[in-house]
């Protein structure tokens, strides 16, 4: 298939169809300012792009064109001049947490975005992306039934650099993160695989409080985290590289 139409699938996808569910739900206020850029893609839409005719077919065309037919809606709504980015990006974030599991964040000199999803055993009800940068904010919401290793694989079409963040998804390597044995007994070494990128980071054993109780460099691509002495519940295993910080849970029975 050309990269043209791949492209054109793509940005259709990117430029409309984030965050119906959390915006709708938690920031309605958003939708009557003056100052914010709204834009809503329904499933319809989504079904439209998944049929379009391309000159050549393969596999790439295929698994976008499966994704495509999962998503239910896209909500995006972007503040290009807010006075207050930081405090509209922590308020967010402060809604969200609580029902969202927080799967990456990237931050550099000028921009800080984060991913969260609401997923029950790898499917996606929701993806929500929460940026900012200088004085502009963002805020996506991607919901569906989606598969999370998809999205993971979905994000390198991308092509539009106003949502190169999206990128992040699949260079990262997340989709190599395993996590295992998961859930796990108190007393055990859990193991955790990581991509070639993330050598050289570290991991971190977090407490849902936000308490770091165990950390290791990560010096190669596989690693052990004893589990003695925990006691039992959730916890979060946090993977920190150049920037990235990528998260997953692991339950202790």
């Amino acid at each position: 298939m050309k990269p043209l139409a791949i492209t054109f699938i793509a940005l259709l996808a990117c430029q409309f169809a984030f965050g119906q569910n959390v915006i709708e739900h938690h920031f309605p206020e958003y939708l009557d300012q003056e100052d914010v850029v709204y834009a809503h893609l329904p499933k319809k839409m989504f079904e439209m792009a998944a049929y379009l005719e391309v000159e050549e077919e393969n596999a790439d065309l295929e698994e976008l064109r499966d994704f495509l037919s999962t998503i239910k809606a896209l909500d995006l709504i972007v503040k290009k001049e807010e006075k207050r980015p930081v405090a509209d990006y922590e308020a967010v974030l402060k809604k969200i947490q609580p029902e969202f599991e927080e799967l990456m964040s990237v931050k550099d000199d000028e921009e800080t975005y984060g991913f969260y999803i609401n997923e029950n055993n790898g499917i996606v009800k929701e993806l929500v992306m929460v940026g900012m940068g200088g004085t502009g904010f963002i805020l996506m919401s991607l919901s569906g039934d989606m598969r999370l290793n998809q999205i993971f694989k979905v994000a390198r079409f991308i092509k539009s650099d106003e949502y190169a963040q999206m990128k992040k998804l699949n260079e990262s390597g997340i989709d190599k993160v395993k996590v295992y044995p998961n859930p796990t007994t108190a007393g055990n070494k859990v193991t955790v695989d990581v991509p070639e990128s993330l050598i050289g980071g570290t991991a971190k054993l977090i407490t849902m409080k936000g308490e770091v109780i165990r950390s290791y460099s990560l010096e190669s691509t596989s690693r052990s985290i004893s589990t003695h002495g925990l006691a039992t519940g959730m916890y979060i295993i946090s993977l920190e590289n150049d920037k990235v910080s990528i998260k997953k849970r692991v339950t202790i029975q």
